[in-house]
């Protein structure tokens, strides 16, 4: 997996450090699940237990069936969608992930069963607030999500 591509291990390895520091992720209350971050062939895994994410890891694409559920889009995607989030400081203006997923053809949430959709809808307000941090996080360490 290349470092410089999103997702990467890197970028979420520092947004886990912010977040589980963060009161106002802790507020939103525990979330216990494993999901992933798509793009292409790169894909990272996070485990989050209680209040914190526990660990942070790059996944294989034929091992994706291992997790809860995972967010796939394509690297102009990602790029867009973390630019309007950087623009506009958190996940808003019609770019939650649940309104991206309903505006995408094939949608961008994937899971195995009724449970992992389940667990993402329960955790959608973490996972958010978590990428707000990754961006926060990042941005202090000129990490591109772009890959340019």
């Amino acid at each position: 997996m290349n470092a410089d591509i999103f997702p990467n291990v890197e970028w979420f390895q520092q947004a886990s450090v912010v977040a589980n520091e963060s009161d106002a992720f802790r507020s939103l209350g525990t979330i216990d699940c494993r999901m992933g971050f798509r793009s292409g062939d790169n894909v990272v895994a996070l485990t989050f237990e209680s209040f914190s994410c526990t660990e942070v890891s790059a996944w294989e694409v034929d091992r994706l069936r291992d997790l809860d559920f995972w967010i796939e889009m394509g690297p102009d995607r990602w790029k867009e969608f973390l630019a309007e989030m950087r623009k506009n400081t958190e996940v808003m203006h019609g770019h939650t992930l649940n309104s991206v997923d309903l505006s995408s053809e094939a949608g961008i949430i994937r899971y195995q069963d009724e449970v992992g959709r389940m667990k993402f809808f329960q955790y959608i307000n973490s996972i958010e607030k978590f990428l707000e941090l990754s961006l926060l996080s990042n941005s202090k360490n000129k990490v591109n999500p772009s890959g340019k």
